[in-house]
């Protein structure tokens, strides 16, 4: 699997494979912070599969919360997405703490065309 998330309960730390997806043309959640847990999210990585130029969105919404401008981290007000060219790989990268809960939305302008892979560690609270 492509996503690596660490997790951490009563001081001893896991590790576990989360399998990797192709973005659908609808926002769909990719992952959730665990119960009791809070996560830093380390990287986002987005990969055009097509010969055409695709576009991307993705959101880091807090729990019970919904996708919009406030929560998007890649992608723009205008327009609200990220261009991938043909073969290319982006990598995004940050050091964003988020509390149980909490979820990663991502969508692309054609289902199937990009490939993405998240990087997380999770810690017990």
């Amino acid at each position: 699997g492509w996503i690596g998330v660490v997790e951490q309960d009563a001081d001893t730390a896991k590790y576990r494979n989360v399998d990797a997806a192709l973005l659908t043309a609808s926002l769909a959640t990719l992952y959730t912070v665990g119960a009791s847990k809070q996560a830093t999210l380390i990287e986002v990585a987005l990969h055009n599969i097509d010969t055409a130029d695709r576009l991307a969105t993705v959101h880091i919404i807090p729990s019970g919360g919904a996708a919009g401008d406030s929560n998007m981290v890649i992608g723009g007000a205008a327009g609200g997405q990220s261009i991938i060219k043909p073969g290319e790989t982006q990598i995004h990268l940050f050091n964003l703490m988020r509390a149980a809960g909490a979820f990663i939305q991502a969508k692309a302008d054609s289902a199937s065309k990009v490939v993405q892979k998240i990087s997380a560690l999770d810690e017990a609270v």
